[in-house]
């Protein structure tokens, strides 16, 4: 039976939460793992390379560390509406338009400054993007 991709599991949180130090990767607020999620002032988990912009249901990347990032629940609201075309530049969305795999796209994060998130759950720095 193939597993539900939408849905990260709690293994990809659980590092996400190491990798990501608990803070959200926007705006740096700090979370505990087991505090309230998917409310207004709890956090979220964001699919950088949502379901609905090439991320199918049927593409691994899609469930990926890699592709996961914290978010306060203000800050993930902001990414998916007026703040889209800044999320695309700053990482914390991959847009549809030259669709690409999350540990190739650049991210400007809270805790760690621009970097690439590793499919192995870690980053590496890098520069930030040209355009």
């Amino acid at each position: 039976m193939k597993r539900d991709l939408s849905i990260f599991t709690p293994t990809v949180v659980d590092a996400v939460f190491e990798r990501d130090k608990g803070r959200c990767a926007k705006c740096g607020r700090q979370w505990h793992r087991h505090s309230k999620r998917g409310e207004l002032g709890g956090w979220d988990m964001q699919h950088r390379m949502a379901r609905g912009s090439g991320g199918s249901k049927n593409n691994p990347a899609v469930g990926d560390v890699s592709n996961a990032i914290i978010v306060c629940r203000l800050c993930h609201l902001e990414i998916e509406g007026r703040w889209r075309t800044d999320a695309w530049f700053f990482g914390f969305a991959i847009s549809r338009i030259g669709i690409r795999n999350p540990w190739d796209v650049p991210i400007r994060h809270a805790v760690h400054g621009w970097v690439r998130l590793t499919q192995e759950g870690g980053f590496e720095k890098c520069d930030p993007p040209d355009d």
